[in-house]
């Protein structure tokens, strides 16, 4: 396998919660449809499956009784269900990492899928919660940037303009909670701005 083209496996994870319910459902349904491909995944599609209905269950709750306490309920139902995504996610890249020739079918039967290749897979650029609605943005500097501008999404198509720092990190707030946000980043040269940062999401709560 050629080191500069690693295979890498991407969940796309939408950014409604409705469609993330959708999404990691097809998710477990795809690999139980599957078992001799995904003999011991991690969580078991069983934990994932529970995991799954707390979250409905609570999702239902929040928009149709708007009790108090529900939508922190919610969001933490889906933290742990993002987080078995994850999990899931780390345990088709370990097999499909094993397998080079068969990586898109495995992917593809977990309902998820390869990196484009000649996609630059920017790994720079880490997002970290701290107060609710605040997001902690940290990259890595490159020789030459003199500032950095930043940028982040709902959807990971329309992007909303933060402001540029002269340091390699910066904190946004008053971020919408209870949403998966995207952020990216770029430096800024003496010759003008470079080019943006492979997306990183965060659960923003």
């Amino acid at each position: 396998m050629n080191p500069k083209s690693p295979i890498t496996v991407v969940l796309a994870l939408p950014t409604s919660i409705p469609k993330i319910i959708v999404f990691a459902n097809g998710v477990h349904d795809a690999m139980a449809a599957n078992p001799s491909t995904f003999p011991a995944p991690t969580p078991t599609l069983a934990v994932f499956a529970t995991d799954l209905g707390n979250l409905t269950t609570a999702e239902n709750a929040s928009k149709q009784t708007r009790a108090k306490g529900t939508v922190e309920t919610r969001n933490e139902k889906l933290e742990i269900v993002i987080a078995d995504l994850q999990q899931l996610k780390a345990y088709v890249q370990q097999l499909a990492s094993a397998s080079p020739t068969q990586a898109a079918t495995i992917a593809q039967a977990a309902n998820m899928r390869l990196r484009a290749k000649g996609a630059r897979n920017k790994t720079d650029l880490t997002a970290t919660q701290k107060l609710s609605g605040s997001v902690e943005l940290v990259a890595k500097v490159a020789p030459g940037d003199h500032a950095h501008d930043w940028q982040y999404s709902l959807d990971g198509k329309t992007w909303t303009s933060a402001a540029t720092s002269l340091q390699g990190k910066t904190t946004l707030t008053g971020l919408q909670t209870g949403v998966v946000t995207y952020f990216r980043h770029r430096g800024v040269t003496k010759s003008g701005p470079g080019d943006w940062s492979q997306p990183v999401s965060l659960l923003v709560s």
